[in-house]
């Protein structure tokens, strides 16, 4: 199949448009919820980046961390210009993103689409303004470092020097990375005493070249063993997840030094013990319910150093 080209597009909108338009009223309002129920789990769109905010700003002021006048880090943001904009708005006082693979991303339509998710769905009680922190002219784009800060690093690469966040969070990141004592150790230098950490991991088969029926189900990823894994999909690679279990981050994460304030299985897929049976022998040390497991959101405290030891 053929991709369209720009006037094939621009052309489909508009008959799109007129049809919308001529549509009952009740008609319109189900296809725009339906639209942005779709828009809603689709990685990088403006609704999406919104809605993944809204989720990590309830967890922080559950929690108690510190967004108001707080520095926050977001680690494998994608396209993270949206959700810096976002942090501001409610008050924090530095948003700095790392991403190795994606870079940010800023053109008019961007702008426009931002702009009036900011005016309808965002509540604004330090009465920031969008060109408080991006000055738009007829010929570029000026963003305010102090407020956006943009890394495009590896986080085990990047010479964070005297960096510190109030609170540092991940949103289906982890799964990816290789070196994970490494990140931690990392992770635990930069974040403030009694400063938070939140993760929600994906714990499923994705991000593979192999067709997956059901990624929420599919045991396919368990039948390689760490070798063949690998090889096939290099560690580092846009491709690769690590296929780590809950309790391998549970370990991972107290042997940095942090504390877990929670840890909430959020999605699980149907298995037995027949699974054993069907799955590579290097997954059968783990227990059953590890197996199950497809989601996880750990929240994470950096203890206060004893200033006598």
């Amino acid at each position: 199949m053929n991709t369209p080209d720009l006037g094939q597009i621009n052309q489909l909108m508009t008959d799109m448009y007129h049809a919308f338009m001529s549509l009952p009223l009740e008609a319109q309002e189900y296809f725009l919820q339906t639209t942005h129920d779709a828009m809603s789990n689709k990685n990088n769109t403006s609704i999406y980046t919104l809605l993944t905010f809204k989720t990590f700003y309830r967890l922080a002021i559950k929690h108690g961390a510190k967004v108001e006048n707080g520095s926050i880090l977001e680690i494998g943001a994608g396209k993270p210009l949206g959700t810096g904009i976002f942090w501001n708005f409610a008050g924090a006082n530095r948003y700095t993103s790392i991403d190795k693979f994606t870079e940010i991303n800023i053109d008019d339509n961007w702008i426009d689409r931002f702009k009036s998710l900011l005016e309808f769905n965002i509540f604004n009680p330090y009465r920031m303004s969008f060109e408080s922190l991006i000055t738009v002219t007829n010929t570029h784009c000026t963003i305010d470092e102090e407020r956006l800060r943009f890394i495009h690093a590896d986080l085990n690469q990047h010479e964070w020097k005297d960096d510190k966040f109030d609170f540092i969070y991940s949103n289906a990141v982890l799964e990816h990375m290789t070196n994970l004592p490494l990140a931690f150790k990392n992770m635990y230098n930069i974040l403030e005493d009694n400063g938070v950490m939140f993760h929600s991991i994906d714990l499923r088969e994705h991000a593979s070249d192999r067709p997956i029926a059901d990624k929420n189900t599919s045991i396919e990823f368990y039948k390689f063993s760490i070798d063949e894994w690998n090889h096939r999909y290099p560690p580092g690679s846009d491709s690769y997840i690590n296929r780590l279990r809950v309790s391998d981050y549970r370990s991972l994460f107290k042997n940095a030094g942090f504390s877990i304030i929670s840890e909430d299985i959020t999605q699980t897929m149907p298995l037995t013990s027949e699974v054993y049976k069907e799955i590579h022998p290097d997954f059968h040390h783990y227990s059953l319910p590890d197996l199950q497991a497809t989601g996880v959101q750990f929240v994470l405290r950096k203890p206060v150093e004893n200033s006598n030891n």
